[in-house]
C-alpha cells in the first residue's frame, strides 16, 4: 500500500500540488481541486507535506535537508532493487519522491523566490480566539471554526466564515479570518477585496492595511506593498516595527 501511494505521486500530480500552492489556479479549477482535497484526506495529506516541502526547501539555509532527501531517495532506489524493507518514515518516503519530481531545476528557482521567504518570515494569522464571545459565536458550529482555524485547515474553514460573514457583515474581525483563509489557500484577489473594504474609521483598519500589504507581497505587486507599509509606518499601529522592517528589507 505504501509503494503504490508513493509511486502514484506522478509528475502531473505535482504539477497540480504545485500550481495550487504557488497560487497559479483560478475559477473553476481552483474550486474544483479545493474539492478534491477536502474529499480526499490523502491528496490533503499530499498537499500539506508538500506544502511544508516547499517551505523547507526554499530556504537557504535547509542544505542538510536536501542532503538528507537525496540520501532516502537513494535507499529508497536500493530498496527496490533488493526487495529489502525500508525503515524511513512515510513522510520522509514521499518527500524523496517528491524531490525526484521537482528536479534540480526547481531547487535553483525555489532559492530565488524573495517575496515568499519574506512572507514567511512577516506573517502571523490574525488570532481569531481575539473574537469577541457571543450568542452566535458561543455555538458548537463556530467553536468547530475555531478549531479548524488554529489549526490552519483554512480550505475547511472558509465556507464556514463566508456564511458567518454573509450573516453577520458587521463583524469585521470575522473577515479578517476570512481574509486570513483567503491568503492561506492563495485566493489573493479575494483575500485583497476583502482587506480593501474596511474603512480608515474602522477599529480594524491597521490589521486590514497589515494583510493587505502581505497580500500585495504574495502578489509580487511591489509598489502597492511599498505604499501600504509608508502608511503604516506614519502612524501608531502594532505593525508599524514590522512595517518598517519588511519596506527596508524591500528596499534593500
Amino acid at each position: 500500500m505504501l509503494n503504490s501511494f508513493i509511486m502514484e505521486m506522478t509528475q502531473e500530480l505535482s504539477e497540480k500540488i504545485e500550481a495550487y500552492i504557488q497560487g497559479m489556479l483560478s475559477g473553476t479549477e481552483l474550486a474544483d481541486f479545493e474539492n478534491m482535497i477536502l474529499e480526499n484526506p490523502e491528496l490533503n495529506k499530499r498537499v500539506n507535506i508538500q506544502k511544508e516541502l516547499w517551505a523547507t526547501l526554499k530556504n537557504q539555509k535547509s542544505l542538510d535537508f536536501r542532503k538528507k532527501l537525496i540520501t532516502i531517495n537513494q535507499e529508497l532506489k536500493n530498496e527496490a532493487d533488493t526487495n529489502k524493507k525500508s525503515t524511513f518514515s512515510t513522510y520522509w518516503k514521499i518527500a524523496a519522491s517528491f524531490l525526484v519530481l521537482i528536479g534540480m531545476s526547481t531547487f535553483l528557482w525555489l532559492n530565488h523566490n524573495p517575496e515568499e521567504e519574506l512572507f514567511a518570515a512577516y506573517y502571523a494569522p490574525y488570532p481569531i480566539g481575539d473574537i469577541k464571545r457571543g450568542a452566535d459565536t458561543a455555538t458548537d458550529d463556530f467553536k468547530e471554526i475555531v478549531l479548524d482555524y488554529k489549526r490552519k485547515e483554512y480550505i475547511k474553514v472558509i465556507p464556514a466564515l463566508e456564511r458567518y460573514v454573509q450573516q453577520k457583515p458587521d463583524n469585521e474581525q470575522l473577515k479578517l479570518c476570512l481574509g486570513n483563509s483567503y491568503l492561506n489557500t492563495n485566493q489573493l484577489a479575494k483575500a485583497e477585496t476583502l482587506f480593501q473594504n474596511f474603512s480608515s474609521e474602522s477599529k480594524y483598519y491597521s490589521d486590514a492595511k497589515w494583510f493587505l500589504s502581505l497580500t500585495y507581497l504574495k502578489m509580487k505587486e511591489e509598489d502597492q506593498t511599498t505604499l501600504l507599509l509608508k502608511e503604516l509606518i506614519s502612524f501608531d499601529n502594532i505593525y508599524k516595527q514590522n512595517a518598517a522592517k519588511l519596506l527596508q528589507e524591500i528596499e534593500e
